[in-house]
């Protein structure tokens, strides 16, 4: 398990967490670089961070919309994660 997806909390917090606005991208960058930290050579799986963000943001928006923040930014963390293993 990942440790650390609490830093998440900020950013989810906001009503507009989910949309392509340059302030809440930068919130979960931020989050993600400190749960990055946390888990040093460890891979941040997608499962983990999707399932935090639907567990955290259960009946806030349409099921739809929020599955597919909840990918997006579940393949985004593992995607940079993996980048930042592969490259240290």
């Amino acid at each position: 398990m990942i440790s650390g997806l609490h830093h998440f909390d900020s950013w989810l917090s906001r009503s507009t967490w989910y949309t392509l606005h340059p302030d809440e991208e930068k919130l979960f960058y931020l989050a993600l670089k400190k749960i990055i930290a946390e888990n040093p050579g460890v891979l941040i799986h997608e499962q983990y961070v999707r399932d935090y963000i639907l567990n955290k943001k259960v009946s806030t928006l349409a099921d739809d919309t929020l599955k597919q923040a909840a990918k997006k930014y579940g393949k985004l963390a593992e995607d940079i994660s993996d980048y930042v293993l592969n490259t240290q």
